[in-house]
């Protein structure tokens, strides 16, 4: 068993809000109790950390502090909704929160969120809807349609997103672009990262997906996120369109999966 020692870390100056200047930014603050948060959490880690002044903080305590300073810190969000447990709520500025409640705070302050698109579509039943903006709400499809559109490299997107699908659906990712299945789409995800694929090959307790197999998470996300602009892939370049399968394959359901818009 860790002694209390071994089970907290002291952070370098940089990462220690009790040492600022008393004139800083509360965004300055909330980036340091967000550097301190980063460097807990790991398999075997320190729980706490030790500031300078004394105090000792956990992992979620920081994440929230963060947001007390800065409420439009997205990262911060995120990463909270991660620490969390399933139905677990967490109290920032005197208002409990769960972890959709987080991922979706973190898409409305960063549409470009990649990791809290994904995260979020873990969460959600069939048929389940989450409102990411002002009129607008996305059910699981939607919501990984729109992480692989914003970040093409997105192997945990791909993945997800064939584990969602029916085993006869496809999905458009572009408007007129090829049709893709399941198959495709993990076919694409073992391309980008054989490793996220093998991560769900046996079902984990912990998942949250309505299917039998497992969906990955995305990891921790640093302070500044920035999507990868990139091309797509050659495997959804050179996809077959539905017409263009071979015939013994079963028929290809019609619907369309993803985005739904609500007045």
């Amino acid at each position: 068993m860790m002694s209390e020692e071994q089970q907290t870390v002291v952070p370098p100056p940089l990462k220690d809000p009790t040492i600022m200047n008393p004139a800083a930014s509360s965004d300055h603050k909330a980036e340091r109790y967000y550097s301190a948060a980063r460097l807990l959490g790991g398999p075997g880690g320190a729980t706490a950390v030790r500031f300078q002044d004394g105090s000792v903080w956990q992992e979620r305590e920081l994440y929230a502090k963060a947001l007390e300073l800065n409420p439009a810190f997205a990262a911060a969000y995120h990463n909270l909704a991660l620490a969390l447990d399933a139905e677990e709520l967490v109290m920032i500025a005197g208002e409990g929160w769960n972890q959709k409640q987080l991922y979706t705070k973190a898409i409305e302050h960063d549409p470009a969120f990649v990791p809290a698109y994904v995260n979020l579509a873990r969460l959600l039943a069939p048929g389940e809807l989450a409102h990411v903006a002002a009129g607008v709400s996305l059910d699981a499809c939607g919501l990984l349609i729109r992480a692989v559109q914003l970040d093409p490299l997105c192997a945990v997107g791909y993945l997800n997103l064939a584990l969602a699908l029916p085993p006869n659906g496809v999905v458009q990712l572009q408007p007129g672009g090829p049709s893709l299945s399941p198959a495709m789409l993990m076919s694409l995800a073992t391309q980008l990262d054989p490793g996220c694929v093998a991560s769900v090959a046996t079902p984990h307790a912990s998942a949250q997906h309505h299917a039998a197999t497992s969906t990955a998470p995305m990891p921790v996300a640093p302070p500044l996120v920035t999507p990868q602009q990139a091309p797509l892939p050659s495997l959804l370049s050179s996809a077959p369109s539905r017409a263009e399968k071979a015939p013994e394959e079963a028929p290809a359901s019609t619907t369309t999966v993803g985005t739904q818009v609500v007045g």
